[in-house]
């Protein structure tokens, strides 16, 4: 069923956030104990590190002093801006149904050009200094960061999510 307010969107979104998380945590710990198994875990890696060598524990056996976990959501600023574009539309502005933007979206604006136009260049974006986007995506932030600390990642004592992207800056 549609989200009948905005709230009830984002609390879905981050329920399904959680699960894919828990999801991915679940599949990096088979591949680490298959490693384990296998004997294939990076002893090489291990024998530069201090802690490692004095517990004769490797990196993934909690032989490190300090454990760090920094998954990358890639699309953050993606994230914003679309959530932002519901927000305005669907739920302050009542242009359009929730199932209606979704039906749109999932044909990549055809026949909609106008709506795709107005989304692009009237309505506020994340990454332009815009208070509103800014402070809706700190929101989001401390959720995501919430997320994380509640699923806990496997072996790490910090687990820092990122919401940058470093993917195809440059191309060849």
């Amino acid at each position: 069923h549609p989200a009948a307010d905005f709230e009830e969107l984002i609390d879905g979104y981050f329920a399904d956030l959680a699960d894919h998380v828990s999801v991915c945590n679940r599949e990096y710990v088979y591949k680490l104990l298959e490693a384990a198994r296998n004997g294939q875990q990076p002893q090489r890696a291990s024998c530069l590190i201090d802690d490692c060598i004095s517990k004769g524990r490797s990196v993934y056996q909690d032989g490190a002093k300090y454990s760090q976990t920094q998954p990358n959501l890639v699309g953050f600023a993606n994230l914003c801006d679309s959530f932002i574009a519901i927000r305005k539309l669907v739920f302050e502005e009542k242009k359009l149904t929730l199932p209606e933007f979704l039906q749109i979206v999932a044909h990549n604006f055809e026949g909609n050009t106008p709506l795709r136009s107005y989304i692009v260049n009237r309505l506020p974006h994340y990454g332009n200094d815009v208070e509103e986007v800014d402070r809706f995506a700190a929101q989001l932030a401390e959720r995501i960061k919430g997320v994380f600390k509640k699923s806990g990642v496997y072996n790490a004592a910090r687990c820092i999510p990122g919401t940058f992207s470093y993917h195809n800056h440059a191309e060849e």
